[in-house]
């Protein structure tokens, strides 16, 4: 028995499609207006898109990652921006360049444990960047990549060995 993943190989140009990019490219550019709540409303439809691509529109959950992957990094270029605005640059494009590895490994190989491995700190450090920096220990911010790990973990290994019929 085979365990290939079937991927889609052309998205379909769905209109809920075509709205979810517009609203994740418009909630990645409200960043740059508003940092904390264009990031949290980028992270809350970041979610709902999952809910809309796979169950509405029908994509199935490999081609969806993928999809997403892609999608995620325009939020990413906006929170490097302001990060240097806030005098993180450095550290920010270290984490920058991270994701991108874990990023080429799965869009190669399609294997979600490269998720494990290069998890999206980034965005932890953002949030701690938005509300806790410089005032607050560095503690806080490895206990966010701590969670961060955790979460990437149950999301990309337990999950789908727990449910491989929803992946």
């Amino acid at each position: 028995m085979s365990t290939r993943v079937h991927i889609q190989t052309t998205l379909s140009w769905h209109p809920l499609t075509i709205a979810t990019l517009l609203i994740r490219v418009s909630l990645a550019l409200y960043i740059l207006v508003h940092p904390l709540w264009g990031f949290l409303w980028s992270m809350v439809f970041d979610y709902l898109d999952s809910q809309i691509l796979i169950h509405v529109v029908r994509m199935n959950r490999m081609t969806y990652q993928r999809w997403d992957k892609c999608v995620d990094w325009c939020a990413y270029a906006t929170q490097l921006v302001v990060a240097a605005r806030y005098g993180f640059f450095v550290p920010f494009l270290f984490l920058f360049l991270y994701r991108f590895v874990g990023f080429v490994g799965f869009m190669r190989t399609n294997k979600r444990v490269y998720f494990i491995f290069f998890p999206n700190l980034f965005d932890m450090a953002f949030l701690w960047m938005l509300l806790f920096s410089p005032a607050t220990p560095w503690v806080w911010l490895a206990l966010l990549f701590f969670a961060k790990e955790v979460h990437e973990f149950i999301l990309h290994y337990w999950w789908p060995h727990a449910h491989p019929t929803e992946g």
